[in-house]
């Protein structure tokens, strides 16, 4: 069971095992994309398609019908990671041993819908994966395997869900391994499923709720650390944007697309108030061993943008950009009318 492209290393693996055969390949039914908007995609579909398996698109799980058909398949066990539906004790006893879920964090921290984004907006120095004995509570079973690896300098969300779900495809099978060895053995115990693995400290979860367009709006009175760990926590969906006035009452949206946090002690803010770009022999000024094309103004420092997309164009170098909007020396993102939470929130923690 899953829909996410975080799956797919993973169930590629089981179907490519001698030891297991995958009998149904259940995921989510998406809205299909209208006009010239791209609606979401769905690679686990694409996958299962590809390779043949027959596919159960329930709009939920836990529907009764849904349970009947799971119950029919006589499955020993679900494999589940990025599905978007938490399967109901019905729903999970349609199997023999339960299920498993592969899911990107070190549980119990980061339960929920966003591991992978809620490790970078945390500025977690180590990060890595859980694969759990399944129960109807939100990434709250007993952890069977688990592995970890250290956040790369500058590594945005897209990145890290890669690294990780290449980083569970062994443990994935291990703890498939696991229940395997337990329901062939000549004296396995039903109960012994209750006690597998290692229970949780729930004094130490920390939810990972679903990210909204919202969350992206930038607003550059807060640090420069917060806000490049914004842009690189929201990448690729929601994105990190903003309104660049570019000359008095004219205004372009653009999306940050990779950036650096440096501190600058030269800083005026006098002169320089946050959200104004800076460039050229400006931005030198206020640098000693970085380098850059353009800034932004922080409450603390300079955000250096790399890497940018205008509205309705292309992603572009911070240099393309200036060569086509330097004219006026007072650009800046303006504030957003209302203040971002999501900012709030990280650096109140």
């Amino acid at each position: 069971m899953g829909t996410g492209p975080f799956a797919v290393p993973s169930f590629r693996a089981l179907f490519e095992s001698k030891l297991d055969s995958i009998a149904l390949c259940v995921t989510k039914s998406l809205a299909p994309s209208t006009g010239k908007a791209k609606g979401p995609t769905n690679p686990v579909f694409e996958w299962a398609s590809g390779v043949g398996l027959p596919i159960f698109q329930p709009a939920s799980i836990n529907l009764p019908e849904a349970i009947e058909r799971l119950k029919g398949v006589e499955a020993d066990l679900f494999v589940v990671c990025d599905y978007g539906q938490i399967l109901s004790r019905e729903a999970l006893a349609a199997s023999r041993l339960g299920g498993i879920n592969l899911h990107g964090s070190l549980l119990p921290r980061h339960r929920g819908a966003a591991p992978v984004q809620w490790a970078v907006l945390r500025g977690d120095p180590i990060s890595g994966i859980s694969v759990i004995h399944m129960s109807p509570r939100l990434d709250a079973g007993s952890i069977l395997t688990r592995a970890e690896t250290p956040l790369m300098p500058n590594e945005n969300a897209a990145e890290l869900e890669h690294r990780l779900a290449m980083l569970g495809v062994e443990s994935t099978l291990n703890a498939v391994a696991i229940l395997r060895d337990i329901s062939q053995s000549p004296s396995h115990d039903p109960q012994e499923l209750d006690r597998l693995g290692t229970q949780q400290d729930e004094g130490l979860s920390t939810k990972a709720r679903r990210l909204s367009k919202g969350d992206g709006q930038l607003d550059f009175r807060h640090s420069s650390e917060t806000i490049d760990r914004l842009v690189r926590g929201l990448q690729p969906w929601p994105g990190a944007y903003g309104e660049i006035e570019i000359e008095p009452g004219k205004r372009i949206r653009v999306a940050i697309l990779r950036c650096r946090s440096v501190r600058s002690d030269r800083l005026s803010q006098q002169d320089h108030a946050c959200g104004k770009l800076i460039w050229g022999d400006s931005l030198k000024e206020q640098l000693t061993s970085d380098s850059g094309e353009l800034a932004v103004v922080c409450r603390d420092g300079l955000l250096i943008i790399d890497e940018l997309q205008p509205a309705g164009k292309r992603a572009m170098k911070a240099r393309e950009f200036l060569m086509g909007y330097q004219r006026n020396p007072a650009m800046a993102i303006v504030e957003p009318a209302e203040p971002n939470r999501l900012l709030q929130q990280l650096e109140k923690a």
